[in-house]
């Protein structure tokens, strides 16, 4: 391993141990300026940018990056009782979210809490999800909604076998200078 490479792995183990979150890749990179509860199980060779705010409950498959200002929330306040303020009417067990391999979240996006993403979804920045989004969908907007598919139907049983191999290590992009 290069020094870049280790210096990268030192940095990577700095940040698990900050974060408390043992059930993180040891090789995916989560950003400082975030809060993450330390109960994330994410995959490797992910990314989550400066800002995130991710609470209990979230799994997220390998080769996941997230950009900055990133938000699960929502779905946690009972409000539909009559004669009780939302403040007093207590909270429902929080629901799940998934995020499968392979997506790519924009900037500022939020996910309500429960929804699932499939492999290969992209959400463009500033994104609302509320509902579930399909497997290699993109998908953008207030609330979000599909533009197009990544891939053709034949690209993406191809891609699903190379999900379905052990996660390995690409080409980084070059830093900008």
């Amino acid at each position: 391993m290069d020094l870049r490479g280790r210096l990268r792995s030192l940095k990577l183990k700095l940040n698990r141990r900050h974060f408390g979150t043992l059930g993180v890749h040891p090789t995916t990179y989560l950003a400082r300026g975030s809060n993450i509860h330390r109960s994330l199980v994410m995959g490797a060779y992910g990314y989550i940018g400066p800002g995130a705010e991710i609470p209990a409950g979230i799994r997220m498959g390998k080769y996941v990056i997230i950009g900055p200002y990133f938000m699960i929330t929502g779905n946690d306040h009972l409000f539909e009782q009559p004669g009780c303020a939302v403040i007093f009417s207590g909270r429902p067990q929080p629901r799940e979210s998934i995020i499968g391999d392979d997506v790519w979240i924009g900037a500022r996006v939020i996910i309500m809490r429960g929804v699932h993403i499939g492999h290969g979804a992209i959400i463009a920045a500033g994104s609302v999800v509320t509902r579930d989004i399909e497997p290699y969908s993109i998908v953008g907007g207030v609330p979000a909604k599909e533009i197009r598919k990544r891939f053709l139907p034949e690209q993406a049983r191809v891609h699903d076998e190379y999900l379905a191999l052990p996660a390995m290590q690409g080409q980084f992009c070059p830093p900008f200078k």
